[in-house]
Formats: structure tokens, C-alpha cells, sequence
């Protein structure tokens, strides 16, 4: 039951498998406290559209310093697929490579807080869960101390 005046939201999310229009109707039925009823309906197209699966890192770039101690972003875009992603990190340019998460949730960044030893030959890897063959490396960054 809403007060008078007021609003409600409400957000539905389609991932559609293939290209085709998407009609969608929303119906709003609402009681009041002497019993009667009311009514209302709205209804949309969307262009539905199917992205080839691709993945790309947007950050780190090679101009960038991640901070010991402090929050720091990777960010990526992952379309045409479901799942999260492998986050892993090098600090011996790409020779070896330690998780900072196994299963981020595709939201298209994550925050890391830097820890462990200074480099100026650190990588981030991210790879599709879903679709493993999908991994981007970014370029050498630094990772110091301020």
C-alpha cells in the first residue's frame, strides 16, 4: 500500500539470445480502502540486439600506478556472454601470476586495495569464466607506495 502521491520503481533486465523486437507490457493494479480498483497498462518495443562475445581491459593502462594500501579500479567489458570473470595479477611482467579474485561478478570494474611488493613490471589478466579463450592482459603498470 503506497501513500498517496507516491512513486514506485521497478527495473526487469532482458539478456535475449538473439536479434528480434522485445514488446513488453506492464500492467499496474492498485486497490483502495473502500474497495475500488483501478487500472493502468503501458506497453514498449526494444530492438533486441546479440553481441559477438567479446572482452576488453579498460584499466589498468601502461601509464598507470596502482597503490599500496589504497583502492585501486580494473575495469573491463565483457558483452555477448553471461558469467563473471578470473582477476589474476603478475608482478614479474606475466612470468607468474597470483588470484585477486576467481569469480568477480561481470559488473565491468573491481576494486582491489594493493598490497604485497613494489613493481614497476605488474600485469592484470582477466578471463571469462563462461568462455575461458576470452582473457585480455593489460600492459606493464607500477604498482608503489606514496
Amino acid at each position: 500500500s503506497l501513500a498517496p502521491g507516491s512513486q514506485a520503481f521497478v527495473i526487469v533486465t532482458i539478456r535475449p539470445t538473439a536479434e528480434h523486437d522485445l514488446v513488453s507490457t506492464a500492467i499496474a493494479s492498485a486497490k483502495s480502502g473502500d474497495g475500488s480498483s483501478r487500472e493502468t497498462s503501458a506497453q514498449t518495443t526494444t530492438r533486441a540486439v546479440r553481441y559477438e562475445p567479446t572482452l576488453a581491459l579498460r584499466r589498468p593502462s601502461s601509464d598507470a600506478t596502482f597503490w599500496i594500501n589504497r583502492n585501486n579500479t580494473i575495469q573491463w567489458s565483457l558483452r555477448g556472454i553471461p558469467g563473471g570473470v578470473r582477476i589474476e595479477l603478475s608482478r614479474d611482467d606475466g612470468a607468474t601470476w597470483t588470484s585477486v579474485s576467481d569469480e568477480a561478478e561481470n559488473v565491468g570494474f573491481y576494486d582491489w586495495t594493493g598490497t604485497g611488493s613494489l613493481t614497476a613490471r605488474a600485469r592484470i589478466r582477466v578471463t571469462s569464466l563462461t568462455r575461458p579463450a576470452l582473457t585480455q592482459t593489460s600492459p606493464a603498470f607500477t604498482i608503489a607506495t606514496r
